[in-house]
């Protein structure tokens, strides 16, 4: 069933496209609109526009010829007052910079669907006559308003009454059909006397004198509520006259028995409040611009500010030179800086940014006469407003609402969009691209060994570290994918950072660097390779900070909660030791807009440097992932400093851990199993992988050690074979096995049947996803040890010497 609009708008169809504007049509007529024609020249359009008096017209920029519809449009609008949507299939920009030169109601990109149509029309429509969208709630506020003993007035936002009910006819002596499209003002002409205080957060309203159309005087409290539309926008206002006692008799409070509409407990913001104001009308420009004199008396008047005291937002009325002519307590605190608010500039109070990014809005509504809506970012004070903007006599009415919090919120899920985007992104390819890169790394390393020629080694050797780097590159990306979680290990970090360090120190001679550790034993319970990469991006920043040298700055300490509450992060209530590794530079610095995206995915302020933007998102996301956090200070020309700070994790309850999870010997260190007297070739090893490039690989190179190996691609294959060696009682003493197996059982599944073979089962996880659980936990599933991938050949061989060295004991 289609849906139907209760519109009375008529339309007019310019396109040059019968097909099309026939289906224009046909659309517009099923939901509810009327079609006065389809002109088939400019010339008979003007005529239809003139004869049928259409409220809006949907035009071809090409009607009539090559954006000739762009001059149609200006003398629809300028001789008729006839708003235009453009229908365009073009993109280029200099169309639309000429196209918005006849100020169109809006755009509709073909192809469109109905939707998108007739979103573009009721968007237009608003802005046409938002008097109607106030005439479709007018029933419903009778229905409620027209019993009520309280006098009830609702006016448009041109302060002109469209509704009253009978009380407000007996109190002001007008009836509602002689009162309708008169200025409230001249309906209910009062004179301000008081304010009384609300109850419960209800508006305790405004106490005033009211002179009825026979001159007497009425004392009564006027309650004044906005209406707005779904898109909380203003549409006008309701105000509410209760009877109150004569001057001099006690004021009584609002009390519970007391009828109120709804929507009566609302907040009332500005430009509602100064409706209850007599000097409302003028402020609407819909009289005679007062004198010079009038609008002084105005301003200086005590009744006027106190009104505009009351509001809780900022209020500024500016003259058409948008100087800052009035402005109410709330602005005063606001925006007060060294220098007054009154009789300045309005861009004076904000930084020079802002003018360059928001004069032509505060000058629309000088233009147009229309209220406007937009976003106001204050830099100098962090602030981000919503502005409402009305033209007055004066020049315009500012209304600034604080909406920082919301904008903030919304940044963060933006934020946290991309990051997701990112993360499938990146783990939709990385375990394809790590398999490659293992295949590479380790035919390099291979040749190697290999290779007897030192120029030769030297340049498998540059390979080496290219292919090194590109690992780290998609490691990079997979820190963004969903879990993210690291691979732990006990990692001496003193040493950690004096080898990225001295690898720095030779490419930036012009940077001094220093290093400052209290305890250069200390040691952390922290993936080695992310640390690694969080340690080099920090570097890397810092050191593009300093284009022409200066001083870098590494320091890591040991320290407890109560000392990094400084830096206002939410870290483990259970956590008391934390490792804080602190990176600070000379260079040049960074604004405080340009500090509040840093982390943002994709944001750089580097243009020259194929800056990706993605740095220090990836610390950032590295930091959440061990439990900890990022903390960036910085100002311009002041340097920067960044802060990682993440658990220990080497505490009593990770040494619980490691008891629970290891259940055998503790991991024996390189030089140990140097010592040992282990012979490869007693040793045999089953090797589940199914890109065979990657299985040739891993046979090959622990074959040249000696061991015994039987490669299988798939996990029934893997299952028979070690059910086969334990039948000849000939059994392996190592598994290793991939995670992901494209067609057939993978590794989860295979290591679980495999314990219910044998369980004594000694496996090694290997996986291109380093995000994936058992990658992060091996123990949980079973694992003694884990090879991410990619990996060298060396790595290969050492992570299945310690396995054997640790866990296999009966041929040790």
């Amino acid at each position: 069933m289609s849906e139907t609009h209760d519109s009375s708008l008529s339309i007019l169809i310019a396109e040059n496209d019968r097909i099309v504007a026939r289906d224009i049509e046909l659309t517009l007529q099923r939901r509810g609109f009327l079609v006065v024609g389809k002109p088939n020249s400019q010339a008979e359009a003007l005529s239809l526009v003139k004869e049928s008096k259409p409220n809006i017209a949907i035009l071809s920029i090409n009607f009539g010829g090559d954006n000739e519809g762009i001059e149609l449009a200006k003398r629809l609008k300028e001789e008729c007052g006839l708003p235009v949507i453009f229908l365009t299939g073009r993109s280029e920009d200099a169309v639309f910079d000429k196209a918005r030169t006849a100020k169109p109601a809006g755009y509709v990109r073909k192809p469109f669907s109905g939707a998108e149509l007739i979103a573009s029309i009721e968007a237009a429509a608003y802005r046409i006559d938002p008097d109607k969208y106030l005439e479709d709630r007018i029933p419903a506020i009778r229905s409620v308003a027209g019993p009520l003993e309280e006098s009830v007035i609702v006016s448009g936002i041109d302060g002109r009454v469209v509704l009253m009910n009978e009380s407000a006819e007996r109190l002001t002596g007008w009836k509602e059909d002689e009162a309708t499209g008169n200025l409230y003002s001249k309906i209910v002409p009062t004179s301000f006397t008081g304010r009384e205080n609300g109850v419960n957060g209800v508006n305790g309203g405004t106490v005033c004198l009211l002179t009825d159309r026979k001159g007497r005087q009425h004392s009564v409290k006027a309650i004044t509520t906005p209406v707005r539309d779904e898109k909380t926008e203003l549409l006008g206002t309701i105000t509410i006259l209760k009877n109150q006692p004569g001057p001099g008799d006690a004021i009584p409070g609002l009390g519970a028995e007391e009828k109120v509409i709804p929507g009566q407990a609302r907040a009332i913001d500005a430009f509602e409040k100064i409706v209850t104001s007599p000097a409302y009308e003028k402020a609407i420009g819909k009289e005679e611009a007062p004198s010079k004199e009038e609008t002084e008396q105005k301003a200086d008047s005590p009744s006027h500010q106190l009104l505009l005291d009351q509001l809780g937002d900022p209020l500024l009325v500016l003259d058409r030179d948008l100087n800052v002519i009035q402005a109410n307590s709330e602005a005063l605190s606001t925006f007060t800086g060294e220098l007054p608010v009154l009789g300045r500039p309005f861009f004076d109070l904000f930084s020079t940014d802002d003018t360059d990014h928001y004069e032509s809005d505060f000058l629309k509504p000088l233009v147009d006469g229309k209220r406007h809506r937009f976003e106001f970012h204050d830099i100098d004070r962090g602030i981000w407003f919503e502005i409402w903007l009305y033209r007055s006599h004066e020049g315009l009415i500012a209304l600034f609402h604080d909406v920082s919090e919301s904008k903030i919120t919304k940044a963060e899920e933006v934020r946290q969009h991309r990051l997701e985007g990112l993360g499938l992104l990146a783990r939709g390819f990385a375990h394809d691209f790590n398999n490659h890169l293992t295949t590479v790394s380790g035919n390099i390393g291979l040749a190697k060994e290999l290779q007897k020629d030192p120029d030769l080694i030297e340049m498998l050797g540059e390979a080496e570290v290219a292919s090194s780097r590109a690992a780290g590159l998609v490691q990079q990306l997979m820190t963004f994918a969903t879990g993210g979680r690291p691979v732990r290990e006990p990692v001496k970090i003193s040493d950690l950072l004096r080898q990225v360090l001295s690898e720095h120190r030779m490419g930036k001679p012009s940077i001094r660097y220093q290093f400052a550790c209290a305890d250069s034993d200390i040691r952390a319970n922290v993936d080695r390779a992310q640390v690694r990469r969080v340690i080099e991006n920090l570097l890397n920043n810092a050191e593009a900070a300093m284009p022409s040298g200066g001083t870098l700055t590494v320091r890591c300490e040991l320290t407890k909660t109560e000392d990094i509450k400084i830096y206002g992060k939410d870290t483990p209530s259970s956590v008391d030791d934390f490792l804080l590794i602190e990176v600070s530079d000379t260079g040049v610095g960074m604004t405080p807009e340009v500090l509040s995206k840093a982390t943002e995915p994709y944001y750089s302020s580097r243009e020259s440097d194929n800056a990706t933007g993605i740095g220090l998102t990836v610390c950032e996301s590295i930091a959440k992932a061990h439990e900890g956090f990022l903390y960036l200070k910085s100002a311009p020309g002041k340097g920067t400093t960044a802060v990682f700070c993440v658990p220990q994790g080497l505490n009593d309850s990770y040494v619980k851990w490691q008891e629970v999870n290891t259940s055998k010997p503790t991991r024996k260190s390189a030089a140990e199993l140097e010592q040992l007297d282990f012979n490869p070739e007693d040793y045999r090893i089953l090797v589940l992988e199914d890109d065979g490039q990657i299985r040739r690989l891993m046979g090959a190179t622990l074959r040249r050690c000696g061991y015994e190996v039987v490669e299988t691609a798939e996990g029934n294959e893997t299952l028979s074979e070690y059910r086969k060696a334990q039948e000849i009682k000939d059994p392996f003493d190592l598994v290793i096995t991939d995670l992901t197996i494209e067609q057939g059982m993978g590794g989860l599944e295979t290591m679980r049947r495999l314990r219910e073979m044998d369980q004594e089962v000694v496996a090694i996880v290997s996986s291109g996803y380093s995000d994936a659980a058992a990658m992060s936990n091996p123990s949980a599933f079973g694992f003694r040890g884990v090879i991410p991938k990619p990996y060298s050949p060396h790595v290969l061989k050492d992570s299945v010497g310690n396995v054997i060295g640790t866990y296999c004991r009966r041929k040790a």
